[in-house]
């Protein structure tokens, strides 16, 4: 189920566990590889861990499926 471990990723990024969170985002999005929200966690969690590049790349992914919805 996605939505649970999207909400487990929001829940360790706000408690600081940037690294738990962008694990349970990539889990969500191995569930579902369209979830927009989980995809912005993502961006937001390899941002704080100072991988800018992927940082990036999951921001774009994130505006490309917004924009579609």
């Amino acid at each position: 189920m996605p939505q649970a471990y999207f909400l487990m990723a929001s829940a360790k990024f706000l408690s600081g566990d940037r690294t738990g969170a962008r694990a349970d985002a990539q889990s969500a999005l191995e569930r579902q590889p369209n979830f927009m929200e989980a995809v912005s966690l993502l961006a937001r969690s390899h941002a704080a861990l100072g991988d800018h590049s992927l940082a990036v790349e999951a921001g774009k992914r994130a505006l490309t499926l917004g924009a579609g919805s």
